[in-house]
């Protein structure tokens, strides 16, 4: 009896250590692009996220085959390098040096010419860039913070008390902060003269070109529109972006203000353009930046803000094909309206008409006027509605039917 007992409770034991590890067996693999690396942090490590998005994206390589070297100091060409792969590697317009030790044939060459004429590098002198010094965290933000087109800060206290007011790079530092590309290293530090790791480069790096909302606009829904006589550009805003904390240039020129918004909401806007097929619009917002192509003129003119391009009633880039806009429309004081009340649509799909929606089932006129009677029908919803039909006089008149075409002609004035 013993053994048989012994026996049942081993296989319950057995049993209970199976299901012990069938979550681990069975969950998710969690597969590392880092994955090759020895010397990669663990999952969960504060770093370990910005190195798989640099080895996914080939931002950066290792110092070996096998390993990152997170612990290692990064230098001034490397991080120069890295922000040139992150825009595309662009040829430079310079054809020399502005500095002596930055010379032709060096791996950080065309990065360093590219960062100059940009204004995202300076040298530590005029005429040295110091191409192997190790970066310390205050160059660090310092290039990425130009890299992004030094964007304003709300200026606000410093969350770090090792960082001046004074300091040349305070502003870098602050919208670090404020973006959330850095929190510091602790205890409200943020060690500006420390060494800058491989580890905290790419995290940085991470923290402004890795970061998933750093899609500002619909790309598909941002595009150059052509309507023949004149053209406009509308972008379509990614949700939490707006004319409010978007800026908005056109090759280059900060045209923003010259933007109208289409949806009661502002995710979409639109500006008729000064200058014809222009090249590109970016968006930025908060260190972020995204590039929308336009069109592939290369040699795209300077466009200019102007707020009086198109006539008022251009709404939404053409006539309007919605049969309540050709009605004859009155404001509440009972005043025919020459102009619409409002230029900007709501997309939530709620009718805001004071009146009942109506329709009209298909029917053919032909050029005399002749053909079957027009029955106008009114969905009556609530009580209110059903009192504004019954208050209609039984007039000739008292409806119209207006021919839909631009010129609004009524087609039972007689």
């Amino acid at each position: 009896m013993n053994h048989k007992l012994n026996r049942m409770l081993a296989s319950l034991l057995a049993i209970l250590l199976l299901i012990s590890v069938l979550p681990t067996a069975f969950a998710e693999e969690h597969v590392c692009p880092g994955a090759k690396f020895t010397d990669l942090p663990p999952v969960g490590h504060w770093a370990h996220s910005a190195i798989d998005w640099a080895v996914e994206n080939d931002v950066v390589l290792g110092v070996t085959e096998t390993t990152f070297g997170p612990e290692r100091s990064c230098t001034r060409a490397q991080i120069v390098t890295l922000l040139w792969r992150l825009a595309g590697s662009p040829a430079p317009k310079l054809e020399t040096s502005p500095y002596a030790d930055v010379l032709p044939g060096r791996y950080y060459y065309e990065a360093v010419l590219w960062g100059y004429e940009n204004g995202i590098v300076q040298g530590v002198s005029a005429a040295r860039f110091a191409p192997n010094q190790t970066l310390n965290r205050a160059q660090m933000v310092c290039f990425l913070y130009r890299a992004v087109g030094q964007p304003e800060v709300d200026q606000t206290d410093l969350p770090f008390t090792d960082v001046s007011d004074h300091a040349y790079f305070r502003d870098a530092v602050l919208w670090a902060a404020q973006t959330g590309v850095t929190s510091g290293v602790g205890n409200h530090r943020f060690a500006p003269y420390q060494s800058c790791t491989r580890a905290q480069t790419v995290t940085f790096l991470y923290g402004v070109y890795g970061r998933e909302d750093a899609s500002l606009v619909d790309e598909a829904a941002t595009k150059l529109v052509d309507l023949g006589w004149s053209q406009f550009v509308t972008v379509s805003f990614r949700e939490g972006y707006s004319l409010e904390n978007t800026t908005l240039t056109v090759d280059g020129v900060d045209v923003s203000a010259a933007f109208t918004p289409v949806t009661d909401d502002g995710s979409i806007v639109k500006w008729e353009i000064t200058a014809l097929n222009p090249a590109n619009l970016t968006a930025s917002c908060d260190g972020l930046k995204q590039t929308v192509s336009l069109t592939d003129n290369e040699t795209p003119a300077a466009p200019t803000v102007r707020f009086d391009t198109a006539p008022g009633y251009v709404i939404c880039h053409g006539p309007m094909a919605i049969w309540d806009y050709y009605l004859p429309n009155y404001d509440k004081a009972g005043q025919l309206r020459v102009e619409p009340a409002k230029t900007t649509f709501s997309l939530t799909g709620e009718a805001a008409a004071d009146a009942p929606t109506a329709w009209s089932p298909e029917t053919e006129i032909d050029e005399n006027g002749c053909g079957d009677d027009i029955i106008i029908m009114f969905n009556q919803r609530t009580d209110a509605e059903e009192a504004w039909f019954r208050a209609i006089e039984d007039r000739r008149g008292s409806l119209e039917l207006v021919k839909f075409d631009e010129g609004l002609t009524t087609l039972n004035a007689d």
